[in-house]
């Protein structure tokens, strides 16, 4: 089909965010007011290199198998954990776990953030297949509207070479209270490129988020008929939930003096 092709996909892109500079710079002009874009430290799954509120805490569950929990921090920086209850159907040998990090900084121009950020992967019985990712970019743009280019590394397999390649991301104001939210990267791994694009939505709702959207990518699988490996695109969905949790309350500082 015409639209399921990925140029005329970027053209869609394109259009919705010349759309949407117009919707708000008509906004403006009529006295609409925005609130601040609550979210603009991360895409669905990739890190920004702009800073959350330090001490915002979210709670995630992605199409209902992934669950992950991530903090704010002080100077840039956020943590996370998160994993899939396979222990729900019986599947207690195998559970997957990860901790992410990501150290943001500030430079001369505040539109110009770099980021450096990381996946870490823990099998409960599986050590052959833990796995890991690195990534590091930069991001341009404003809270409301952004773009981040960047690098990343990783790998999943112990006897495998790691995985490599780029990814270029973006993030803009829809309305008052939703944002289109794109991430795309290109993969090489044993000569090979995969590219991974999702496309979405995500609509604040007081302290709850929904995550609306859709992605491809491009797999290879060897046909043992004709020897060779042939390629197909495989659609994917996006359905996520985020929660806001309240944030920990701060310690009074202890003065030992009399």
């Amino acid at each position: 089909m015409l639209f399921t092709h990925p140029s005329i996909r970027y053209y869609c892109g394109a259009f919705i965010f010349l759309l949407s500079a117009c919707v708000q710079k008509s906004s403006a002009q009529q006295g609409i007011k925005f609130q601040p874009n609550p979210d603009p430290d991360h895409y669905f799954f990739a890190p920004s290199g702009l800073r959350a509120e330090t001490g915002k805490r979210n709670f995630n569950n992605t199409s209902l198998i992934f669950f992950h929990s991530n903090q704010s921090k002080s100077n840039g920086r956020s943590v996370g954990w998160g994993l899939v209850p396979t222990f729900v159907t019986g599947q207690t040998n195998d559970i997957p776990i990860w901790i992410t990090a990501a150290k943001r900084w500030q430079t001369g121009n505040p539109n110009i953030n770099p980021w450096l950020g990381g996946v870490f992967l823990k099998l409960a019985d599986d050590s052959e297949n833990d796995g890991w990712i690195f990534n590091s970019g930069v991001t341009f743009g404003t809270k409301e509207k952004h773009v981040s280019a960047g690098g990343f590394i990783g790998s999943f397999d112990k006897h495998a070479a790691p995985f490599k390649g780029f990814m270029l991301n973006g993030q803009v104001r829809l309305w008052t209270h939703s944002w289109l939210i794109c991430e795309n990267y290109l993969a090489l791994r044993q000569g090979s490129l995969t590219p991974i694009c999702l496309w979405g939505f995500r609509k604040k709702m007081r302290k709850i988020s929904m995550e609306l959207g859709g992605g491809w990518t491009k797999i290879s699988a060897y046909q043992p008929e004709t020897g060779f490996s042939e390629s197909q695109y495989v659609p994917f969905p996006w359905v996520s939930i985020v929660i806001g949790l309240p944030k920990k309350p701060e310690l009074p500082n202890f003065d030992p003096s009399p």
